[in-house]
Formats: structure tokens, sequence, C-alpha cells
């Protein structure tokens, strides 16, 4: 097993911002008095300091302001619900000079044609190290990379386990920034633990079938000058995915990962879990694929009970015509937090659409439909399908949680709030 320190898991402020969050961990780990300085003891987002020492080290074009009048803007009301927010190009070692030019800490970036060995990743953790993956994420954006922090390896039962900090949490406030006096107000990421052969797999050029992948690392972390040369080279994974014959077997591995002190062992009690093998179809759609009437990509739940409310999903693919068609992904505290507590009344007094709607949890007679890049989440009735029932609150946009939506009006809110976005796909 691999540990590193705690490193606090952040909160990204908006939905392409996942690299400034990964900064804003290993800054507040490395250099906590320089990351509260810099936000003026925690009264000023420590992500905006961090976009705006982005825009001011981004190429640009002879004659052209530092920080152009849209960037200044972007940066003037970086606490109102909206996107557009740059993602963090490859074209540059871009995390290398933030952390330096921010906070003094020096560190290495590598871009790599898949992920990294896993040993290459245990013995660095092991060293009291930590590290920023930039790669293709289950369950977020198609071949749209995220940022994530790794923070500590597992391998047991025939799997080798990566714990990540992942900063996409559930966006359900109008306040989008917290502040606080310390880091007690910082809204919180999400942990999970991911099998790291299919992760592999995901940003291997076999998965990604003529997409263009890289893989950014960025590692050895310290508050000094680096003594050390950057690896020449980093050998990358082979390990190749084995599926399962059944969601029970998927089910049972799950439960002695949990039972046996594997994951989330100092967060959660086992006693209290309730383990369901209830299948819940979960789609993440890009706005492109939304706007185009597409599902997008799919990954399957199996939700995880945790005292009477869900707290854990279980995430799964399936492999058509396969010997042992299902993939276990990893376990991921949910995206989903609030499903298991929606009752059938509250949606029949929500909507009269939904009069003769009764909610089954036991037996999904739903699905769950994620879309990004706005972070929009819904519950969708499946014999009903242009009923999107809203498990985000927005109010600022319009969009109020387990309000009934249609496609259409949908579609205009997304062309109101979230313009260039919408034009961009």
């Amino acid at each position: 097993m691999g540990n590193s320190p705690d490193i606090l898991n952040v909160q990204q402020i908006h939905t392409t911002i996942c690299w400034a969050a990964c900064i804003e961990m290993i800054a507040r780990w490395i250099t906590p008095e320089e990351a509260k300085n810099i936000s003026l003891n925690n009264t000023v987002p420590l992500q905006k300091e961090i976009l705006k020492s982005f825009y001011e080290i981004r190429p640009r074009a002879i004659g052209e302001a530092p920080i152009n009048a849209s960037e200044l803007s972007m940066l003037a009301n970086f606490c109102i619900t909206k996107d557009n927010y740059p993602r963090i190009p490859d074209n540059l070692p871009y995390f290398t000079i933030i952390f330096n030019n921010l906070f003094k800490i020096s560190c290495y970036e590598i871009t790599l044609d898949g992920l990294p060995q896993f040993q290459f990743i245990k013995k660095k953790i092991a060293s009291k190290n930590s590290f920023i993956l930039r790669l293709r994420y289950p369950g977020l954006l198609g071949n749209v990379p995220h940022a994530v922090v790794a923070t500590k390896t597992e391998s047991r039962y025939n799997l080798n386990l990566l714990k990540v900090n992942d900063p996409f949490a559930s966006f359900q406030s109008k306040n989008i920034c917290a502040f606080s006096e310390d880091t007690s107000g910082l809204r919180k990421g999400v942990t999970a633990y991911l099998n790291y052969a299919e992760l592999s797999y995901m940003n291997s050029a076999n998965f990604l079938r003529g997409f263009v992948n890289s893989v950014s690392i960025v590692f050895n972390f310290v508050k000094a000058p680096l003594t050390i040369d950057s690896p020449a080279t980093i050998p990358l994974e082979t390990s190749q995915p084995v599926g399962y014959k059944s969601i029970d077997e998927i089910v049972s591995l799950v439960k002695n990962l949990f039972k046996n002190g594997v994951v989330y062992k100092d967060q959660y009690t086992v006693q209290r879990k309730k383990f369901t093998r209830q299948v819940i179809q979960t789609f993440f759609p890009s706005l492109q694929d939304f706007l185009a009437k597409r599902l997008g990509d799919e990954i399957a739940l199996i939700p995880i009970l945790y005292g009477g409310e869900q707290q854990f999903d279980t995430l799964i693919s399936f492999e058509n015509h396969a010997q042992n068609p299902y993939h276990f992904i990893g376990i991921r505290e949910s995206y989903f937090p609030t499903l298991r507590q929606i009752k059938a009344d509250q949606l029949k007094g929500a909507d009269l659409r939904l009069q003769d709607f009764q909610v089954d949890h036991s037996e999904p007679n739903y699905f769950l439909l994620h879309l990004q890049q706005v972070d929009f989440r819904f519950m969708v009735l499946k014999n009903s399908p242009e009923l999107y029932i809203s498990l985000t609150h927005f109010p600022d946009v319009g969009l109020k949680y387990l309000s009934v939506y249609s496609y259409d009006e949908i579609r205009t809110i997304l062309f109101k709030y979230f313009p260039l976005t919408t034009d961009s796909n």
C-alpha cells in the first residue's frame, strides 16, 4: 500500500477548471500559509488567483494586453454561475509554471501516450509524494480530459486500485464560492477508488479508436528547487481489464473491499452499509450530444447505501457478447447523493405530468442523465423520456430541484445562460 499525507479535497468552482482545483489541493498541502496569504485569509477563491496566473502566462499575439477584456470579465464574475472558463491545454507546461510563479513550488510535468505503470505511481506515493493526473476519466465528458489528484494505492483481490481526490462534485448552490477564514468552508470534492487496469485501458489507443490521446502527469512537488532530474522515460501500464460473469460477482467484490478495510476504512463504518444490486443506467452526454438528442457515453451505477442515504456508486461497464461481460471500474462517492431519498409523492406534487408515476428504486424505472459541461443532472422516466426531473438546484439559471422540464425548456436555458458553450459545440 502507498499513501501520501492527507490532501484537502477541494471542489472545482466551475465545471471546466478541474485543473485549478487540483493545483489548489497541492498548494494547500505543500504551502498552506502561502495559499492562505494569496487567498487573503481565504476570503478570495484561490482558484480565481490560479486562473489569473494562467491568463498571465498564456501565449499572446503581438500587442495584445496581458489579460484581455473578456478574461477580466471572467475574473470579475468568477462567483456567478456561468461557464466558458478555459480548460488547460498541453501545449505548454502550465502546471509547472503556475506552481512556480504563484506558490514557488517546483515539480515535473510530463505528457505520456497512456497511464504510467502502477508500480511507478505506487513507489512515488509511498515516498510521501502525490500526482496530478490529467486523463480520460470515467463518467466525465467523453474524450475531454479531467484532472484529479492521486493520493493512495491499494492492491487486493487481483486488483490495483488508485485512490483519487476528484474535484468534480455536485454543484447545488447559488453561492458557488465558499469563503471562510480557514479551509473548513471550502466545498469538498469526492473521493474515488479506481481499477487501474480499466483506467489504463480507457486511456489507451485501443479504447479511443483513432482519437489523439495524451495523459499529463505532474509530480515531485517540493517547496524548493528540484535537485534531481526528471525521469528520462516512464514505462506505461500494460495490464488488461478483466471481466466478470455477473453483477453478483462485482457486488461480492465490493462488499469485500469495504468489509476488509481496503476502501473508505477511515471514513465510514461498514456495519451501516447496505449493498444493493440494482443497476441504474447513467448517461453522460456532452452539450453537443444533448443538442443532437444523443444520450452520450454510458456507465451503469450500483448504489451503495450508508445510513439510509445513498453515499457511494459502484461503476460498471458492459461489453456485449463477451464471455465475462461486466467490468468493475471503481467505487466513487456519489455524483447523485440525494437520489435514493426521492419519493413518488414529492414528484406528484411537483408537476401534474407525473400524477401516475411511481418511483421504483428496487427495480429502477428511470435512468440518469448527467449533462456536461454545465453539470445539469436529471432523472428521466423510462416510460416518459421526454420529461426531465432535475436533480440539480441552480435557481439563478431557472433550474430547480425536483422540477420537471421538457427537452425544449432545457435547451432554452442552455442557450440563454451558456451561449458560448453551446455555440462552440
